[in-house]
């Protein structure tokens, strides 16, 4: 629409050209693939999570023509669709058996990221945090960790499911207190994330080290506790999923459990691409292992501990 309009106001002057930049004078017919994705708003970040991936499946690709699809949307879209092949990212667990049927019937290419395709036979790519979840455990121990909460974006996705999981698990055999109650999925609800920790980090018995699993639900713990004056990593340990660039220029610095969400997007465009051509993949579900980058947010500097990576 911008584009538009500066072009009426005579900002926006069109050169009629000839020729092509292609050899023959004529560009390959592009095919088309979709990626069908739950947050099409965070597609506009170039970071984050759904940014970083698509960097990924995008990268080197210039004879595909890319659709984003929003999820909710993918049947309609499919019922005409001319799409060559398929990445669902993080399908939602509830409406996941549907969507990979109504793909599969249709015989088209697909590769799932962040969702194990193994039960369904579908191609995917995974990552898996329990070695950086179990030293981020550790390292909240040290810091005399107590009472732990997880924050996760929604329950209704295989990978945060797991990594609760792998949290958990990590937490009990630390003897650290993983209470039912401290675990909550606000989503990007900041009015009901505050409710929350209103009550976990300010009422009796509260909460010293947290988990957050999304960049949204990370900028609203922050936000509460400057506003509450609490302090990290002094009362409570933090740690988060998924660097962003101003997690380390903040103080204090905040600790993150990062999947190479790049690597991610990669392998999973490599995989469509040979399944596209008619190759057969050497490996159809690949799991590549996160990592803890240490900062201050846990309770040690740099001076204290050398930062290190944990796969």
């Amino acid at each position: 629409k911008a584009l538009v309009q500066l072009a009426r106001e005579g900002l926006i002057i069109t050169l009629p050209g000839k020729g092509s930049f292609v050899p023959g004078g004529q560009a390959a017919k592009k095919q088309i693939c979709a990626v069908f994705v739950h947050f099409m708003k965070d597609l506009a970040r170039q970071g984050g999570y759904l940014g970083r991936i698509i960097s990924g499946i995008t990268g080197n690709l210039s004879a595909i023509e890319w659709r984003f699809i929003e999820a909710a949307q993918a049947e309609s879209y499919l019922q005409n669709s001319t799409a060559r092949g398929i990445i669902i990212i993080s399908p939602n667990l509830h409406d996941n058996e549907s969507l990979f049927f109504s793909v599969y019937r249709r015989k088209i290419p697909m590769v799932l990221i962040n969702h194990n395709g193994a039960p369904y036979g579908i191609p995917s790519v995974c990552c898996s945090s329990t070695a950086a979840l179990k030293k981020t455990a550790e390292l909240m121990k040290k810091n005399r960790a107590r009472q732990a909460s997880f924050l996760g974006y929604s329950a209704d996705f295989q990978d945060v499911k797991q990594r609760l999981a792998d949290f958990s698990s990590a937490c009990h055999n630390l003897q650290i207190n993983l209470a039912e109650k401290n675990i909550f999925y606000p989503g990007a609800d900041i009015s009901i994330l505050r409710s929350f920790l209103a009550n976990s980090l300010l009422g009796k018995n509260p909460v010293d080290c947290l988990i957050s699993g999304s960049s949204c639900i990370t900028s609203g713990v922050l936000a509460f506790c400057r506003e509450k004056k609490i302090r990290i990593p002094e009362d409570m340990a933090f740690a988060a999923f998924d660097d962003e660039d101003y997690y380390s220029l903040i103080t204090p610095a905040v600790t993150v459990i990062d999947q190479p969400l790049e690597q991610i997007g990669k392998e999973a465009m490599r995989m469509l691409s040979e399944i596209m051509t008619g190759k057969k993949p050497e490996e159809t579900n690949i799991t590549l292992p996160a990592k803890i980058i240490i900062r201050k947010s846990l309770g040690f500097s740099k001076n204290k501990i050398k930062p290190k990576e944990f796969s």
